[in-house]
Formats: structure tokens, C-alpha cells, sequence
């Protein structure tokens, strides 16, 4: 039951509410924190004591003897524990002083900081960096204060306000593609075993124990995708899937193909069209559903993939990805169509560098490269720049808690080569971050080294028993498709479920995913 006063406050009735609508993420947040009111309340009934800090910055982690952790806070007090899960989300963002506007923001959040402060409106064009469902989230904000959307004639229309006629948006982003758009589900869920089994995944490593991606797309992609082409009708990818010459390479570039259009915007129109129609008749896009579900797969028995391979997905699938699992919500599109008809938006394609955040006459600087391999970037300024590319991975130098790093409790992520001879070519060729650890040359993959149950791997490769760490800015090198609250669900899972199942943390050092038999329970 909900709290209908407080749905009021979102013009949200409750006959409304449906898995199948999208609704902001200040909605979202307040849903998780009456979520977590509720389950705390609930073990507090059953006698477990909690003690709730809030307001606490933790700002260091101290590991001791037996198996004692310290936690210190920038407050200077001390809590001890022998257990300890490692969950910050986003890293610091800058500091804004009252009556004080920044030029370059590294994050958009909070949004309110991004409006005017000793203006009523910006009449000057917005820098924003990326094109995700964040930097959408921005425009949208930024668009609503500006101007007024009305319907007319059953199309959504942008009016600017009256003084705020220089207002628009320029979106950057490197392929210069705009997100797929929302698509109806069958099986909403993702699921780590729905298209293969632990065991089959077992007898697809290959003789030095790697899972190859050749192998992983043409035993299990490949059938699950030709499936999900005949449900969606239609038969001219079931044949070009078919064809055993057809590689994931090849399959991505032709999806992709399907994306690109001389105008994103235009294109967006074309799709929203189709999108509607599907959505209204509750039909499913199958092919990205179950390709979603194949990525989850594998990002869950990633340890299992060779250094040549973790640089194949990084390179040349995973931006793919992330733009189709974007899903851009149906209302977003509109209104982003609706600044375009507008003349306010644009979309730049080419990679970004912050030149200057800060220059006293043009504001933000920034080189954009149009094409890879230019040696002639445009130089571009901006008197406001939003960063919505999303944060990168933290490194040991940025670990925020120093003392596991200078103990070295906690090591730099890294993947086994497959090739000894492919490591020395691309550190020699200066291709990929090499380093050399007991003699061996490993691909640094950004990040901090955990097993499969996210505990941390101190020097020499021992496994903390008491810490893990599930924050994604930690891991996503280990765990690079770990994307949405699903992934969140089922990183926290796992670290339970390995307390349940205990003898695994007895028996063995560093687990990988193969050795964990429990640790999905409920297929997660």
C-alpha cells in the first residue's frame, strides 16, 4: 500500500502504478528508502540491533589482526567490526558555494545545482557530455525551466519562456548515436542461467581454463539470438546469424548498422513511431532482451575470460551494449524530438577532452576529435559544460580508503593473457596497460582485484575473509556489465549467500565462478 499524500506530491494515483511505466529517480529513491524502512523495522521485531550512522564520511578502512576491521569517519570516530561490505556509490563531486556558479560540473548530481543563480535563464548554449538516460535526465531539467511542453494536436511542442530565447543543448557523444528506446519485455528479469547452465558453461572452457568469446557466441549466442529473431519475424537476421561465418563482430557492426542515421534526431522519430506500436500492443523486442540476458551471463563468469578477450569486449561490443540496454524511456524521446522540432537541441559526435574548466573569458574549453586518426580537433567553448559521461573507474592511487591500499589489503585488478607471446607484443607496441606481477605479464583492467564472492585480494593473491567490496566505481574492471539495480540485487546476493554457504569461504582461496555451486540461489 502507498502513501497516497505522498504520491499526490508526484502526481502519481495509485491506480496508476505499473511495472510497465517509467517514473523519475527522486520517486524511484524515496520507493528504495521506505523499501529499507521497512526491512529494517521488520529484523528490528525480530530482535537484531542496528546502528544507523548517518551523515558519517567514512573516510578510511584499517584491517588488523584477527580478523578485526576498523572503520574511522571524518568525524574521528571508530567503529569496530569483523565483517564488512563495501557499498559507497558515487565518488566526491564538487563543492558549490551559495550564490556562486560553476562553469564545468564533473557530475550532474545533484540536478539543482545545474539552474541559474543570479539569473533567471541561460541564454547561451549548454555544453553536455554524453548521451545517456543522465545526461537526458539534465536536458529534460534544464529544458522544463526554460520553456514550457504542450500538447497540440496530439504532438508534444516546445515554447521557450520569455527571456530565455538563446537557450539550447549541445549533447556530445563519441559514435554520436542516441540510445535505443524503451522496449516491451517478456522476461523483465534477467537471469544469470536462463540460456545456459553452470555446467555447460564448464565444459566450454577451453584446456588453459578460459571461456573464449568465439566460443561463448557461437555455442550459446548464436542459438539463443536466432530464437529471438524468429519470435520478432524476422527471418533476415535468423539468416545472417545462421550463417556459422557470421562472428560477434560482424553481428554488432550489422545491429549497429540498423542504429546509424545521417540525423540521430530524425531517426529517433522513426523509431519512437515503431516503439509506441510495439509497446501498446505489449509486444516484445526479443533479440535485445535476450541479448541483455547473454551479457549478464557472462559478465557473472567474467574471471573466466582471457585478457585478449576482456580488450575484444571493451573495444568493439561493449559501447553497443550500453546503448541498446539504455532503454530511452518513451517520454524522454518526445521530449527530446520536441527540442529538436524546437531548434534547441543538437547532438555532436567525436571524442571530448576539458581543455579548461575554467578560462575567465570563454568559460569551458574543450577539443573535439570528429573522426578517429584527425590530427586537427575543433576547439569548442562553452560557459556552461555538464559531464554526464559518468564516473570513471577509481584506482588504488584514488581508493578512497588509503589504509588497505599502503597495507596492501587491496591490489589492482588485472586478467590472465591466453598468449604470452600477444602480452609482450602489446606492451612492446604500448596497445594496452601491461604489468608484470611474479614474473607473469597481465592486462590491467582498471580498478581493484576481487573473487567471485567480491572479497578483496590483498598481495599475493589472498582473499580477505571479512571485506567485500560491491561499489561498481571499485570493480568494474572485474565486473564490467554490472549496470542497473538488477546488478546491484545480485552483487549483494551473492556476498549473503556466500555467509550462508560458508565452507565455500573455508575451503578455498580465491573463487572463482566456477566453484560457486549456491551463490546464484534463485537463479539470480
Amino acid at each position: 500500500d502507498q502513501d497516497v499524500k505522498m504520491l499526490q506530491e508526484w502526481n502519481i494515483k495509485s491506480k496508476d502504478i505499473s511495472d510497465k511505466n517509467l517514473y523519475p529517480r527522486i520517486v524511484v529513491g524515496k520507493y528504495f528508502t521506505a523499501q529499507y524502512e521497512l526491512i529494517i523495522n521488520e529484523l528490528i521485531a525480530k530482535n537484531i540491533s542496528f546502528n544507523i550512522c548517518l551523515n558519517e564520511e567514512v573516510i578510511d578502512i584499517i584491517k588488523h589482526a584477527e580478523d578485526e576491521i576498523e572503520v574511522i569517519t571524518k568525524s574521528r570516530k571508530s567503529f569496530i567490526g569483523n565483517k564488512l561490505v563495501i557499498s559507497t556509490g558515487h565518488g566526491s563531486l564538487e563543492k558549490t558555494e551559495k550564490n556562486k556558479e560553476l562553469n564545468y560540473f564533473s557530475s550532474p548530481w545533484p540536478i539543482s545545482k545545474l539552474f541559474p543563480i543570479t539569473t533567471p535563464f541561460y541564454n547561451f548554449e549548454i555544453g553536455i557530455l554524453g548521451a545517456s538516460l543522465s545526461a537526458f535526465d539534465v536536458t529534460s531539467a534544464l529544458a522544463h525551466h526554460h520553456g514550457q511542453f504542450i500538447n497540440t494536436d496530439n504532438q508534444l511542442k516546445y515554447f521557450l519562456h520569455d527571456g530565455a530565447e538563446g537557450f539550447k543543448i549541445a549533447l556530445h557523444s563519441a559514435d554520436g548515436l542516441l540510445p535505443h528506446l524503451q522496449y516491451e519485455q517478456r522476461n523483465a528479469m534477467r537471469k544469470v542461467y536462463r540460456h545456459i547452465s553452470k555446467e555447460e558453461i564448464q565444459h566450454l572452457l577451453d584446456e588453459s581454463g578460459f571461456l573464449s568469446i568465439n566460443n561463448y557466441f557461437d555455442k550459446v549466442m548464436r542459438p539463443a539470438l536466432i530464437e529471438a529473431f524468429n519470435r520478432d519475424e524476422r527471418p533476415e537476421k535468423v539468416q545472417y546469424i545462421s550463417d556459422s561465418t557470421t562472428s560477434f563482430s560482424d553481428f554488432i557492426a550489422i545491429m549497429k548498422e540498423e542504429h546509424q542515421y545521417s540525423n540521430s534526431f530524425e531517426g529517433l522519430k522513426i523509431e519512437l513511431k515503431d516503439a509506441i506500436e510495439q509497446l501498446n500492443m505489449d509486444e516484445p523486442t526479443h533479440w535485445m532482451e535476450t541479448l541483455d540476458d547473454l551479457m549478464y551471463t557472462l559478465n557473472f563468469h567474467i574471471d573466466l575470460v582471457s585478457a585478449e578477450d576482456r580488450i575484444f569486449l571493451k573495444k568493439e561490443i561493449f559501447s553497443f551494449l550500453m546503448n541498446v540496454i539504455a532503454a530511452l524511456p518513451i517520454k524522454s524521446a518526445k521530449i527530446l524530438t520536441a527540442l529538436y522540432d524546437a531548434g534547441c537541441i543538437s547532438l555532436h559526435a567525436g571524442k571530448v577532452e576539458i581543455i579548461d574548466q575554467n578560462d575567465q573569458e570563454k568559460g569551458v574549453v574543450i577539443s573535439l576529435i570528429e573522426e578517429e586518426g584527425s590530427k586537427k580537433p575543433k576547439i569548442l567553448h562553452y560557459k556552461k559544460f555538464i559531464n554526464c559521461g559518468g564516473q570513471d573507474i577509481i584506482e588504488l592511487d584514488n581508493y578512497p580508503f588509503q589504509s588497505l591500499v599502503n597495507n596492501k589489503n587491496v591490489i589492482a585488478s588485472t586478467a590472465h593473457f591466453k598468449s604470452v607471446k600477444e602480452a609482450f607484443d602489446m606492451e612492446e607496441n604500448n596497445t594496452a596497460a601491461i604489468v608484470t606481477t611474479d614474473d607473469e605479464k597481465k592486462l590491467k583492467l582498471g580498478g581493484i582485484a576481487i573473487d567471485a564472492a567480491y572479497r578483496i585480494v590483498s598481495a599475493k593473491e589472498v582473499v580477505s575473509k571479512n571485506i567485500y567490496d560491491i561499489s561498481i566505481q571499485h570493480i568494474l574492471g572485474e565486473k564490467p556489465y554490472s549496470y542497473g539495480l538488477q546488478a546491484c540485487n545480485a552483487n549483494a546476493a551473492i556476498v549473503v549467500n556466500t555467509w550462508i554457504e560458508n565452507q565455500i569461504v573455508e575451503t578455498k582461496e580465491i573463487l572463482e565462478s566456477t566453484d560457486i555451486k549456491n551463490i546464484y540461489k534463485n537463479n539470480i
